[in-house]
């Protein structure tokens, strides 16, 4: 594995609000970490957007090419991945996260996020409760997290992690943020099809992973808006429903 300089760390992890100087686009890094249940690490790579090919289906290019559902080699071992990424996933590296975990039921898929992308958005929102409900958690990072990825990804020469300003704050404002989204919200339909409860990553292995299609198919009939339960029938035109904020850590 080629390490994340120290630098490259601190800029394109960290959870401001705005970028620190100098003003570079922060990128979507993927740092992943994968073992065998109960053994060692056996790999640890980190990946970046390249060429118009996001990091997450680089992510399942190569964790697809190690052929770890084959019973011919590693017979019936489960497989943990944990990953690290600096912004959430969009709407359709959502869809192939849930489509590539069904497809590998040994496989469990845990992701730990810096960043929420373009989260006021109703598209992005749902890939993040399309995760959520296929029972792939997503995480924001915090002190514990970081200080993960900087020993296990970054060239960090023995020195310790040091927390920028407020990066504790940031997480629970982005966590906040991010635990509205999950929230379900109301049409009885979408509550039969898909109830968001909390996500166990063991249990992704005990029961089938929520459809894709009739999943997203019933989304449109819904508020366009991520409150809780609003109450039936909805709101008439003339009264207008309530706009998602546009402030990122809102």
């Amino acid at each position: 594995m080629n390490p994340l300089p120290k630098e490259v760390f601190y800029h394109q992890f960290g959870n401001q609000k705005r970028a620190p100087r100098p003003y570079h686009r922060r990128k979507t890094y993927l740092c992943y970490r994968l073992r065998p249940q109960d053994g060692p690490v056996t790999a640890r790579v980190c990946l970046q957007n390249k060429k118009k090919r996001h990091a997450e289906i680089r992510f399942i290019d190569k964790i697809r090419s190690l052929q770890l559902d084959s019973s011919q080699t590693f017979g019936s071992q489960i497989f943990e991945i944990t990953c690290y990424v600096t912004w959430s996933p969009c709407f359709t590296c959502a869809e192939e996260l849930v489509a590539f975990v069904r497809d590998h039921p040994r496989i469990r898929l845990r992701l730990f996020a810096s960043r929420l992308y373009f989260h006021w958005l109703g598209k992005y929102q749902e890939g993040l409760r399309l995760l959520h409900a296929s029972g792939i958690p997503v995480t924001i990072m915090n002190i514990p997290e970081f200080e993960n990825c900087w020993w296990e990804f970054v060239d960090n020469r023995g020195e310790p992690f040091q927390p920028w300003n407020k990066l504790e704050t940031s997480s629970e404002n982005i966590n906040r943020r991010l635990q509205k989204i999950l929230e379900v919200r109301s049409c009885p339909r979408c509550r039969r099809l898909a109830p968001l409860s909390p996500c166990d990553p063991s249990s992704q292995l005990q029961r089938p992973l929520v459809s894709v299609t009739p999943l997203l198919a019933l989304y449109p009939h819904c508020p366009p808006t991520p409150f809780s339960f609003l109450p039936t029938p909805f709101p008439s035109p003339q009264q207008g429903l309530p706009l998602p904020s546009l402030s990122p850590f809102s």
